[in-house]
């Protein structure tokens, strides 16, 4: 992708001040999933936009509390400056490097005004153009910085660029806390977050440094959202005592500003053709645009074919779509697919679109997805348990289809329905973040009352909804799901067993699941709620419930609050799985499934010393324990005599690693790894 070629020269002269008034430096500490930076990031831009002769501002997008593609883009730049100043908690700023550092509601306009008022140590000026509008474009911007002593400086300290984006605006929230609009945003620190360090510099003397970076990351995404919003601060920092000695910034170029398309429903699911995405296409500039959309599918299934459409005209690649000067035209992108019997496949959609009269080089990217109908469709916004939940569809013989979580983020109701999707299977992970937000429960609720069948997984999904206070999930949390959040689990709800005799599950297993006793496994504690038909169907150690179901007059749920990751046991995966889907769909009976439990109970202890338990669901079929050869190292022959649980010695087995495989009723039951101690 090509981009204009920018030049940005920063004058940073003098000691004195004779050169003019102190433009005060504020770094701030924000993120798009920290409830808190929501509530005061607006106090503190107003009392910025009310300085923009006083004040230059630097906002740091975070890793934490939740998710934020902008901090994703460059963590580790950020990371930096977070453990420069000591930042522990957000949102947090910084005036003047020392001058201030804490909440936001403790920059104030007194603050601003002292700090104005002090002689600056040195004056920054900064300004960037476009070299050549007509030249062949370049992919790089160039930042160049002149430091000029009028007195002398000493060696050490160090010269801050940073490449900004003054106004970043979302369709849709990025992060979890509803904050769409961002403003002066880190893209970039020159040459990286570590500064230049100046050398001694006699009065009237001077050094210039150049720095040049690519506008397109190595992922292939752009820097900018909006090349337009490119502008850079300079700042000169004591790194002894963290003093900035002044700091500059000059406003993006408005002539630069190309036309911006954001996306209103990057995802759709529906059945049969026509799968409709609006996004709109803004000018913020003072000359009419001309702007071409070209859109490119990739992956299966061939047939597919797209259309940009725009006030009613129907637009091929080739044609100009006309935007006037500082106005928005609202573009749809017409998708026509395959027929209703093709299900489970996941089409991407690139829409290139450029204002080739301003600057063709520079492409705004929008990225939808087309989803066909899905017998189970995967949802995993953790992005950690993907391939034990696929396996177990796998081994359930079950099509799915998967999407990101950025794709899940975008779903709506009008998509989810139980016509496009039969099952929904959700997992959270360790996330403590946008697990069920308001957003997602009434998409979930919309889906059940219509039919629909969801299966929920986390650790820390009881955690945020009872935390944050949200009573829409709060609501869907009690009553679909039919659960009550007791407490945060810890490293001693290591264990997990099934809950005997009831509809689903029971038996209970003879071997519990052993959780990870790790820092990071919190698994919630559970009770059943008041809603009577919620059924508790696995509990911990503790005693707490641990998995719940429900059932409404036509849906049905199954809510885990522990990780699929805690799961080792390939087998139980599996089971779990398909017992779950055969819930859903009324195709097991509660016999089968308390059938298939039993075949599917691993064998314990694990690991064994003198005796391993296996359970068998009877009739005939045999118990075979190898080793890593391939030998037969202990054999049991059954005739259907036998109790649930068959004795297997090991007495005389060296220590190690063997296999157990056991045919039982009939059913060959998965290879088991077994660790004789």
């Amino acid at each position: 992708m090509k981009k204009a070629l920018l030049s940005s020269f920063i004058l940073i002269s003098g000691i004195t001040a004779s050169f003019g008034q102190r433009l005060v430096l504020l770094e701030h500490f924000t993120q798009a999933s920290c409830g808190p930076c929501a509530v005061q990031n607006p106090a503190l831009n107003a009392l910025l936009d009310n300085n923009l002769t006083k004040v230059v501002a630097i906002k740091y997008q975070t890793s934490w509390p939740g998710t934020d593609p902008m901090n994703a883009a460059n963590p580790t730049e950020v990371a930096s400056r977070v453990t420069y100043y000591n930042v522990t908690g957000v949102p947090n700023s910084v005036l003047d490097g020392n001058f201030y550092n804490g909440s936001p509601g403790g920059v104030t306009q007194t603050k601003i005004n002292s700090r104005n008022s002090v002689a600056p140590g040195v004056i920054t000026r900064v300004s960037y153009f476009v070299k050549d509008n007509t030249a062949p474009l370049n992919d790089s911007m160039v930042v160049s910085a002149t430091v000029k002593a009028t007195t002398q400086v000493p060696a050490g300290y160090i010269l801050q660029i940073a490449a900004i984006e003054r106004e970043i605006e979302f369709a849709t929230a990025p992060g979890t806390n509803g904050e769409k609009k961002f403003e002066s945003v880190m893209k970039k620190m020159l040459p990286g977050a570590s500064g230049t360090t100046l050398p001694a510099i006699a009065a009237g003397d001077s050094v210039t440094y150049t720095y040049k970076f690519s506008l397109v990351r190595s992922n292939g995404t752009d820097v900018y959202y909006n090349l337009g919003q490119a502008s850079a601060v300079a700042f000169v920092q004591n790194n002894t005592t963290k003093e900035v000695l002044g700091a500059a910034y000059d406003e993006p170029r408005p002539w630069l500003a190309v036309a911006r398309a954001e996306s209103q429903k990057p995802v759709r699911m529906k059945a049969g053709n026509d799968l409709a995405f609006d996004f709109v296409a803004t000018s913020k500039t003072t000359v009419d645009q001309k702007i071409k959309a070209k859109a490119t599918i990739t992956g299966l299934p061939a047939g597919w074919s797209a259309s940009i459409i725009s006030d009613g005209i129907t637009y091929a690649e080739t044609d100009s779509i006309p935007l006037p000067a500082n106005s928005s035209k609202n573009i749809q992108l017409v998708v026509s697919g395959p027929n209703d019997a093709v299900l489970n496949k996941k089409v991407a959609i690139k829409v290139e679109m450029n204002s080739y009269n301003i600057l063709p080089g520079v492409k705004n990217t929008l990225n939808f997805t087309a989803v066909t109908p899905s017998n189970i469709l995967f949802l995993d916004i953790a992005g950690t348990a993907a391939a034990r939940f696929t396996s177990a569809f796998t081994a359930a013989s079950q099509p799915y289809c998967a999407l990101t979580a950025e794709e899940s983020g975008n779903l709506d109701s009008e998509s989810l329905n139980p016509s496009t999707v039969k099952k929904i299977y959700y997992t959270t992970g360790a996330s403590y973040s946008g697990t069920l937000t308001a957003d997602k429960a009434a998409v979930f609720t919309n889906y059940l009352n219509a039919g629909g069948n969801l299966f929920i997984m986390g650790q820390d999904i009881g955690y945020e909804v009872n935390g944050v206070g949200d009573l829409d999930a709060l609501e869907f949390y009690n009553t679909i799901l039919g659960a009550e959040y007791v407490g945060d689990g810890s490293t001693t709800a290591v264990s997990v067993t099934t809950v005997a005799d009831d509809l689903i599950l029971a038996p209970p297993l003879t071997s519990s699941i052993t959780l990870p006793a790790s820092s990071t496994s919190y698994p919630d504690q559970l009770a059943v709620s008041g809603n009577a038909a919620a059924v508790a169907f696995l509990n911990y150690s503790t005693d707490n419930v641990a998995g719940i179901y429900n059932e409404g007059a036509n849906w049905k749920t199954v809510y885990i609050g522990f990780r699929m990751e805690a799961i080792s046991a390939a087998a139980y995966r599996n089971a779990l799985v398909a017992r779950t889907n055969g819930w859903f769909d009324n195709t097991l009976t509660g016999t089968e499934m308390k059938e298939q439990l039993a075949a599917y109970a691993p064998a314990f202890p694990n690991p064994a010393k003198s005796k391993l338990f296996v359970p068998v669901s009877g009739g005939s079929g045999n118990i075979v324990l190898q080793n890593i050869s391939g030998k037969v190292i202990r054999e049991v022959r059954l005739n259907g005599s036998q109790s649930s649980i068959e004795s297997l010695s090991l007495d005389g087995i060296p220590a190690g690693i063997y296999f157990l495989q056991t045919t039982s009723n009939g059913t060959r039951m998965p290879v088991q790894k077994i660790v004789v101690e």
